[in-house]
């Protein structure tokens, strides 16, 4: 997640069936965490619903993550 500058923050096994990664920024108040469970694995149903957004309001911070997402891709 090199546009957004997001880092592992931390990584968990086989907590109650359960994998993960934790991203975010160090110091912040919020963070994603992606989980994968073991004992009941879920198949991907997508719908049009699914979105997930990321609001930069500051704009010379939004001009820094367009050049990064642009490089890494």
């Amino acid at each position: 997640m090199i546009a957004l500058n997001l880092v592992v923050l931390a990584r968990f096994q086989d907590h109650h069936g359960f994998d993960g990664v934790m991203l975010g920024r160090s110091g912040m108040d919020h963070h994603f965490e992606f989980t994968q469970c073991r004992t009941h694995p879920v198949a991907p149903s997508p719908t049009h619903e699914d979105l997930l957004v990321f609001y930069v309001p500051d704009r010379d911070e939004y001009r820094v993550v367009l050049q990064n997402a642009a490089w890494s891709s």
